[in-house]
């Protein structure tokens, strides 16, 4: 079974008004541990509770020490139902790099970062010939090239990392290609059990990548208290299906998948088909992590599938255990070329077609720059308070090597951290 293994083995809008200056944050109960939401773009220290997740969204003005903030026009905004969060946004027309600053997150745990991205025309210079383009930095490491192809379309950065010193850094490089711009910062922390893939030098990014196979609508917090966003995904070949019953979850275990997202399912949609086949691109990403979730609703015929990965077996004669979450997924990474395509084949002795509740999909995003020490991490921070300092001093000073601070010069010469020398 290679490097995979399975459990058994181991927004309508909100009135304008709220944006411009009315806090809903009192009807709000109090937000989870762990979670930082925030609007990029509202006044200083205005928030408001959004209407689908029932979470509290804050200004951005505490996090970042640049930018200049906008109200997207609201006849600029096609889908009436996006989110409030999508309504305003920051940019950043000086500077090449721009950061975020997180502060007292815990040390050495598990986060899921979420960035938004709505265009909107809000500057009045969407040229759909010359796509805006950008680079996102989560700390010191690329997370992800934004590439915005439609002023009205909204984009998502996703990852699962870990932070090693209780604060987050997410930065926008300008590459020449437009000024970059965010809506919406999402901070999620999760049990450091979850995604055994991530670790102090692998983060795992995912882009829209989290399917709910048979679900008619998308479902996220409080129908998952880690707050993934679960996309509906349908396909003619397939057949939904769905159980009122709760399923049981692993709770302690490796991913947690809530039940309103496992009570949903697809069988192949011909009565005589004996399999599913999904098959995706993955647009030059060479290392990629799979999670396929499965739970079986048939109280009386059994079902046994083999579960392959572009032809190579993952799982042989696997049985998805009734009303209960179970998983099959990557302990290492896969490596790909154009695109992968899992498919799931009917045993010669089950009585039933495959079933496919969920999967995750994930590329991994390696560590390779090293981090400024936190010694001199406080040191400079001391000095940049102390004295007042107003140039372009965010993120981590040393890392991604280039560009380092203005004023800095940094050496690199062990392999655990880099050190400021001058200054």
């Amino acid at each position: 079974m290679g490097c995979f293994t399975s459990k058994r083995m181991v927004e309508v809008w909100l009135p304008l008004l709220s944006i411009l200056g009315v806090s809903l944050a009192a009807l709000a109960q109090e937000d989870p541990q762990g979670f930082r939401t925030i609007d990029c773009g509202i006044p200083d220290g205005q928030s408001y509770v959004d209407k689908d997740i029932k979470l509290t969204y804050i200004s951005d003005w505490q996090f970042v020490e640049s930018g200049k903030t906008f109200v997207i026009p609201k006849d600029n905004v096609k889908d009436k139902n996006l989110g409030q969060r999508y309504l305003t946004l920051r940019s950043f027309p000086t500077g090449t790099r721009n950061c975020y600053t997180i502060k007292d997150l815990a040390p050495g745990e598990k986060y899921l970062i979420r960035a938004s991205f709505l265009y909107g025309n809000y500057d009045g210079n969407y040229d759909a010939n010359s796509p805006l383009a950008f680079d996102l930095y989560l700390d010191y490491n690329l997370w992800q090239t934004m590439r915005i192809y439609s002023d009205y379309i909204s984009y998502r950065a996703e990852a699962v990392t870990i932070i090693p010193s209780g604060i987050l850094w997410v930065c926008l490089v300008n590459t020449g290609k437009g000024i970059p711009f965010i809506n919406a910062l999402e901070v999620r922390q999760l049990k450091s059990s979850m995604y055994p893939a991530v670790n102090a030098s692998v983060s795992l990014v995912s882009q829209d990548r989290c399917y709910n196979l048979g679900a008619d609508q998308r479902m996220r917090y409080p129908d998952d208290p880690y707050d993934r966003i679960w996309w509906p995904l349908s396909d003619p070949k397939w057949t939904k299906t769905s159980t009122s019953l709760d399923i049981a979850g692993d709770a302690g275990g490796l991913f947690e998948i809530p039940s309103a997202v496992l009570r949903t399912a697809v069988i192949p949609s011909d009565a005589v088909s004996s399999r599913i086949d999904f098959l995706m691109a993955v647009n030059g990403d060479k290392e990629n992590f799979v999670a396929l979730y499965f739970a079986e609703f048939n109280e009386t015929q059994s079902r046994t599938f083999d579960v392959f990965l572009n032809d190579q077996i993952l799982y042989k004669n696997y049985t998805p255990p009734r009303l209960r979450l179970d998983y099959v997924y990557s302990t290492a990474s896969v490596n790909m070329v154009d695109n992968y395509t899992v498919s799931l084949i009917k045993a010669l002795n089950s009585s039933l077609p495959p079933i496919l509740n969920a999967m995750e999909v994930y590329k991994v995003m390696r560590v390779y720059d090293l981090p400024t020490s936190n010694q001199d991490v406080d040191g400079i921070m001391g000095i940049k308070e102390q004295y007042k300092v107003k140039r372009n001093w965010m993120g981590d000073p040393c890392a991604p090597q280039s560009p380092v601070w203005d004023g800095l010069n940094c050496t690199y010469t062990t392999s655990d951290y880099a050190r400021i020398v001058t200054l």
